[in-house]
């Protein structure tokens, strides 16, 4: 898994963290505000996943009776295990077949936007859980991204409620890396002025040490 913390308010401009993990899950927590300067303890904190799962593809290890459908349920009963196992609270899909909502996530989580992945495949979802605020922010159309600022119950300090700005993309794969770090500066500029927090989740197609 991967593990983040989103920086208290204040801190050094944002920048995108992630890694190359194409076709994996990958659970794991930012914590939010903790209001105390010598660590985190007693912070909110926002639980996210992130999974490229090859919509419309069949497992290679699949049996011969495996349909379509077998392993549309597989892939998403296991988000939603996700949710209720591991209290999930942003889940970002790449190469979903479609534009459409996954009507078996309906229940739990709300589809807060959608993005079509040109150079790479499919479509971006990003999903926050219901009961959890969330804006959706204005990017470039062209651009394998979601964005959206997602509330963080108690991640201002004494009690108040912060906000995350977290990005859901899908990164071209084999492309020049300046196509790449094009795409994530946009973000960070588009992020900066209301936000100093920012969560980059996702297919990166790139090494840590590059999106870093």
């Amino acid at each position: 898994g991967a593990f983040g913390v989103v920086p208290r308010a204040g801190a050094a401009a944002p920048s995108a963290t992630g890694a190359s993990l194409p076709r994996a899950a990958v659970p794991g927590e930012a914590a939010g505000e903790a209001g105390e300067e010598e660590g985190l303890e007693g912070a909110s904190t926002l639980s996210f996943a992130t999974w490229n799962i090859a919509g419309g593809h069949r497992s290679a290890v699949a049996p011969p009776s495996w349909s379509d459908r077998d392993q549309r349920a597989a892939v998403l009963g296991e988000v939603l295990r996700w949710r209720q196992a591991r209290g999930v609270d942003v889940v970002a899909l790449q190469e979903c077949e479609g534009e459409e909502a996954y009507k078996e996530l309906e229940a739990e989580f709300q589809l807060v936007g959608v993005a079509h992945a040109h150079e790479s495949r499919g479509y971006v979802h990003l999903y926050v859980r219901r009961g959890l605020r969330a804006e959706g922010k204005a990017l470039s159309g062209e651009d394998p991204c979601v964005l959206c600022r997602v509330e963080v119950p108690g991640g201002g300090g004494a009690g108040g409620a912060g906000w995350v700005n977290v990005a859901a993309v899908h990164l071209p794969a084999g492309a020049a890396w300046e196509r790449r770090h094009a795409i994530l500066q946009k973000i960070t500029r588009t992020c900066a002025e209301d936000c100093d927090r920012l969560l980059s989740v996702g297919d990166m197609n790139s090494t840590d040490s590059q999106v870093q």
